[in-house]
């Protein structure tokens, strides 16, 4: 039985007086300034990392200086380049290939993608940077990004108009659409493909019946093609999830209609895996609200809650079968609750499936992409749910009578723990377990926890508030417990004040890398305050 140990490397980079040693760990430094800089780090396997952010600086009056930086794996700068950005624009989304990275910016002053975007094409081997610029005709908002052969598909849905947005508010206060379904502001899927090499784009015109939108876009690299799962809510009928799959062209290849077969569940959320040219496993999470304005997302929006997990099978794009497992199911789901707490829920989801019902859970997940393991598929699903406080405030009115008013203070999101369970393909758990994350609270949403696979082991982690959480598992069975281990500074003495926006991504081999900003004290310096963003390089071994 192996057991793995986090090592945290630190190199120095800030003072030219101290001596550089391979021996001693890896860390850069570069003066931040307080909640205000936005540097992004991204790893790209043994050619190192790329950093980038804007400046400061004006080229001319549509354009700034950002700059991009490419470290090896000894944090080393290989080459920095400038790049001139349209002012305004934003960091949305980015993917790579072997030798290129791929920055997908948007105009930050827009509710909306339309009118401009940009994307960069950073060659990361030759050290050159290629600039795109189009438009998107349509009013619209885009959630996903992904590029094969030069070609980008940007996906998301398209935005109702005004009118139509404030008609809906009105008729939300009657009976109307709880009798006809009936819905003014209507929601359609954004495909949109651009073609580098010809510097042109265009919409793949799509419809669905009412309420539709791409709910994710993965690469299928068997076929250098794209998936885009479509959730598509249909008042009074079945709910769908369309699996439908298209070449660069923007053609059609094949569309997957997945139904639930029970009227009493929606599918949630979509992940994708290609087994084969004809074979595909589809993991997502699913609920019960199939009617009403609860599973409209014309009044509830795009982030609903979930009651548990299902995998389905498809053969020619035929669905095969489809499997649900309320989240009751896993054993490992109540780990980050109290033994009394967990005794109450399975009491009475026990009860609820003696009746042939199933407890709602109404759970918030972030769903990971699959990952495919000698022929089995690993799910793991972060929990969380917006956490806020009361503020009370009295005020008087001119006689000096008090009246006290109470208000809801959104205080972030509160991760709570995630399961990380394995399926064969038929559907069929062959493991679960759990890894809590209750110390989160954050504004800033997305996928935490990142893995690393070596033989049987499974290493789970992630960095918050200058930790390094870890815990390794073996299919059902834990090998080493959450263990919780400091990022270290670069000088003795120094004491972390604050870390704030921290996180971790794989990096290569066993490596991962952590980043983040830290307000860091040293009384034995001159500077004896200082704002960093860092980087560390991790070993797991």
């Amino acid at each position: 039985m192996k057991i793995k140990k986090l090592f945290i490397c630190l190199f120095f980079l800030l003072l030219p007086f101290l001596s550089i040693s391979q021996d001693k760990p890896l860390r850069v430094e570069i003066e931040a300034k307080y909640n205000s800089d936005s540097y992004v780090i991204i790893p790209f396997g043994e050619n190192g990392v790329i950093l980038f952010s804007p400046s400061n600086e004006n080229i001319d009056k549509t354009n700034q200086k950002w700059y991009f930086t490419l470290y090896d794996t000894d944090f080393k700068e290989v080459w920095t380049k400038e790049q001139a950005v349209n002012k305004g624009f934003r960091f949305m989304f980015f993917d790579y290939s072997d030798q290129y990275l791929y920055i997908y910016l948007e105009n930050k002053y827009s509710s909306s993608s339309k009118g401009n975007f940009q994307i960069l094409k950073i060659d990361v081997v030759n050290s050159s940077i290629s600039t795109f610029n189009s438009e998107i005709s349509k009013k619209s908002t885009i959630t996903g990004f992904k590029v094969i052969n030069d070609v980008a598909m940007l996906s998301g849905y398209t935005l109702p108009s005004k009118g139509k947005t404030i008609s809906q508010t009105v008729l939300s206060f009657t009976l109307v659409p709880l009798i006809t379904g009936m819905n003014l502001k209507r929601y359609q899927p954004l495909i949109y493909l651009y073609d580098m090499a010809s510097k042109t784009g265009k919409i793949v015109e799509n419809e669905y019946p009412a309420q539709a939108y791409v709910d994710g876009l993965t690469k299928d690299t068997l076929q250098s093609s794209y998936l885009l799962s479509i959730k598509n809510f249909i008042p009074r009928k079945t709910n769908i999830m369309h699996i439908d799959e298209y070449n660069i062209s923007g053609e059609k290849l094949s569309t997957i209609s997945l139904t639930t077969n029970n009227e009493k569940r929606k599918l949630n959320t979509a992940k994708v895996a290609s087994l084969n040219q004809n074979e595909k496993v589809i993991i997502g999470t699913y609920n019960n609200n199939t009617k009403g304005n609860s599973a409209n997302p014309a009044f509830s929006g795009f982030s609903e809650g979930s009651n548990g997990i299902y995998v389905a099978n498809t053969n020619n794009n035929i669905q095969q079968n489809i499997t649900f497992y309320n989240f009751s199911k896993f054993k490992s789901f109540y780990s980050y609750l109290t033994a009394r707490r967990t005794f109450k829920m399975i009491k009475k989801a026990t009860k609820l499936e003696a009746k042939g019902k199933e407890i709602l859970y109404d759970y918030k997940l972030l769903v990971h992409d699959i990952i495919e393991r000698d022929s089995s598929y690993i799910m793991i699903a972060e929990a969380y749910y917006p956490e806020y406080h009361q503020v009370h405030r009295t005020t008087f009115d001119i006689y000096g009578r008090p009246t006290t008013t109470t208000e809801m203070v959104f205080d972030g999101y509160r991760y709570t723990n995630a399961i990380i369970a394995c399926f064969n393909k038929k559907g069929e758990i062959l493991w679960e377990n759990s890894f809590d994350m209750f110390n989160i609270l954050t504004f800033n949403l997305h996928e935490r926890i990142k893995v690393l696979i070596d033989g049987e082991d499974i290493v789970l982690a992630y960095n918050y508030a200058g930790d390094i959480a870890s815990k390794v598992i073996q299919g059902n069975d834990v090998i080493e417990s959450k263990e919780y281990t400091k990022i270290e500074t670069s000088y003795n003495n120094d004491k972390v004040i604050n870390d704030y926006d921290s996180d971790m991504e794989y990096w290569y081999g066993n490596y991962f890398i952590s980043y983040g900003y830290q307000r860091i004290r040293n009384k034995q310096m001159d500077k004896s305050r200082r704002t960093v963003f860092y980087f560390n390089k991790i070993a797991f071994q």
